[in-house]
């Protein structure tokens, strides 16, 4: 299960100027209607069952702007989303959703990257849940390109989180990528290839990006070869 574990339920200060716990119940509900009948459905059913976790989801980023308007901390709130499994659902679920749902999911999460103190304790979450990156990876090769978004969001961030892909298979996912016919798939995927391998600004970093080259030059000369023919 991709969604909060059975038995959850959101807990949350009540100093804060609106009520959240309700929308996080309402969005757990609607995480589990979906995921209950994976498997089950076809895409026309999905998508219909998919269209109360976007409504949910709606609200939940309505009420998160507001409350920033009101100068209100939506620190807590982000990271109940991450401790409830709800943020990770959301990529899980991601190609399902609408134009709308989509850059709602992408608006959620840059919102807790940009925030000081929960990008702190999503950078564990991702820590401990590894497979958020391969979702967000996934949604590359089926043009999903609001997780490239926060995929590369992710990268430029979070040291953490630059050094887990490239130190893990899903940095050769991009070298097939980029090769794509698909234009958009392609470019999208070359964005990201490039942040992997050359947007970083501290020493340590980019330490790290000279040992990987150094390492694998066999592999990256074969593959970019590769990859300029099929261009």
């Amino acid at each position: 299960r991709f969604g909060a574990k059975k038995g959850d339920r959101a807990k949350l200060s009540t100093n804060m100027a609106f009520e959240p716990a309700q929308l996080l119940k309402r969005i757990q509900v609607a995480i589990d209607n979906v995921e209950k009948g994976l498997g089950k459905m076809d895409s026309k059913q999905r998508a219909i069952k998919s269209k109360g976790l976007e409504d949910a989801m709606r609200d939940i980023v309505t009420l998160i702007e507001k409350a920033e308007k009101a100068q209100e901390d939506v620190t807590e709130f982000l990271e109940e989303l991450m401790k409830l499994n709800i943020l990770k659902s959301l990529i899980f679920h991601l190609h399902y959703f609408t134009k709308e749902g989509k850059q709602d999911v992408r608006g959620l999460w840059l919102k807790s990257i940009r925030n000081r103190k929960a990008r702190k304790t999503l950078w564990n979450h991702i820590r401990e849940n590894p497979e958020i990156l391969i979702l967000l990876v996934r949604g590359a090769s089926v043009k999903c390109y609001d997780s490239g978004e926060i995929f590369r969001a992710c990268l430029i961030n979070s040291s953490a989180v630059h050094y887990l892909v490239l130190n893990s298979p899903l940095v050769w996912q991009y070298f097939k990528f980029v090769a794509q016919e698909d234009f958009e798939l392609s470019s999208d995927a070359f964005k990201s290839f490039k942040t992997i391998l050359s947007r970083r600004k501290a020493d340590k970093e980019k330490r790290g990006i000279t040992k990987f080259l150094k390492d694998n030059f066999d592999m990256v000369i074969r593959l970019s070869h590769q990859m300029l023919l099929a261009i």
